[in-house]
Order: structure tokens, then C-alpha cells, then sequence
């Protein structure tokens, strides 16, 4: 999972998520969202999907005073009727915002008269407007973690720098091979 704005995600042509300009892939993105809108829900089988149009992109290396830039595309989640409520972003008044952190899974091209991108969110966790500062802290660090973290190649294999393929047990004479028929 990686720290990310919602205009930096992009599908990976292979399997998950690219962040920070195709840069680093990923399996899902951590992102800070505020809702000037109601979200609205649909009915959806048995559960319902609930989408949320007209969304500000919180960028996590910004203050809270210099805000985010508004996103082009949904929010789409498909939930249950128990949990409805935890996806449904409602702001308090008109004209305030309700922030909340997403974990974005998808991203689909809109079809139809509808631009931009259709973001799948698997998990909405509201936040206070008093806690978004703290909120953008633990989101810096944690994007900044990300970042260093090495990035593997496709096709090759990633060993730690503590281990080295001549140190290995068998090498050392610290074990032993079996026949082919161990006993007990």
C-alpha cells in the first residue's frame, strides 16, 4: 500500500496499481479525500453502490490551509446494507467538506458522456475536520517510508543484503541431506 493522491493512480498494465507517475506499483493506494457532496447509493443486488461525485483531492504534502485540487472522476464502493453508512461520505453543512481516508483497489476509464476515472474503494474511514492536520503528518511519514522502500524489477528476485547465496546452511555444514527414504 502506498500514500498517494488521487490523480497520481493510474492501472497497472499487468496486475494492481502505478502511483507517482507510473513510478511504483502497488496493490492499493492510501489517499485523504473531502466530499462537498453527498454520496449517493444505489441499490446493487443485494447490497448497494455508493458513489461519490465532486471530490477534493487532499495532497498529504500540502497544509491544510492550501488545500487540494478538485478530482475529475467517482468514487465508487460496493458495500452492504450493514455497513452503508461507513462508505457514505455526507458533509455536515453545505459548503463544508467531510474528509475521509480511502483505500483506493481500482481504477476503471468512465464510458459515456461521464470523464475521467471510476476509483473502486475498498475501505472509508471518516475523518474529523479538527484531525485532518494529524491526519496529513501520519501521511507524510508514511509516504516517505514508501518511497525509499526498493522496488523490484520484474523477472528478477530481491535478496536482503544481510544474506548472500554462499552462506546458506548446506554451505555452512550446518545441516544435512536426507536419503531417499528417511527413517524415523
Amino acid at each position: 500500500m502506498m500514500v498517494a493522491r488521487l490523480g497520481d493512480i493510474e492501472r497497472s498494465p499487468h496486475a494492481g496499481l502505478l502511483v507517482h507517475g507510473g513510478t511504483i506499483s502497488c496493490e492499493c493506494a492510501l489517499a485523504l479525500v473531502a466530499a462537498r457532496e453527498r454520496s449517493k447509493g444505489n441499490k446493487f443486488g443485494t447490497g448497494f453502490r455508493v458513489l461519490t461525485k465532486n471530490v477534493v483531492d487532499c495532497d498529504p504534502w500540502l497544509t491544510v490551509g492550501e488545500g487540494g485540487s478538485p478530482f475529475g472522476g467517482q468514487l465508487a464502493s460496493i458495500c452492504s446494507v450493514d455497513n452503508v453508512t461507513a462508505f457514505t461520505l455526507n458533509p455536515p453543512r453545505p459548503g463544508q467538506m467531510q474528509y475521509a481516508l480511502v483505500v483506493v483497489s481500482n481504477v476503471t476509464p468512465c464510458g459515456g458522456e461521464a470523464a475521467g476515472v471510476t476509483l473502486t474503494v475498498d475501505h472509508v474511514e471518516q475523518v474529523g475536520a479538527d484531525a485532518v492536520e494529524d491526519v496529513l503528518k501520519m501521511l507524510r511519514k508514511l509516504g516517505a517510508l514508501g518511497r525509499m522502500a526498493p522496488q523490484a524489477e520484474l523477472g528478477t528476485q530481491i535478496t536482503p543484503r544481510w544474506s548472500s547465496q554462499t552462506q546458506t546452511p548446506w554451505t555452512q555444514r550446518k545441516t544435512r541431506r536426507l536419503d531417499a527414504t528417511p527413517t524415523d
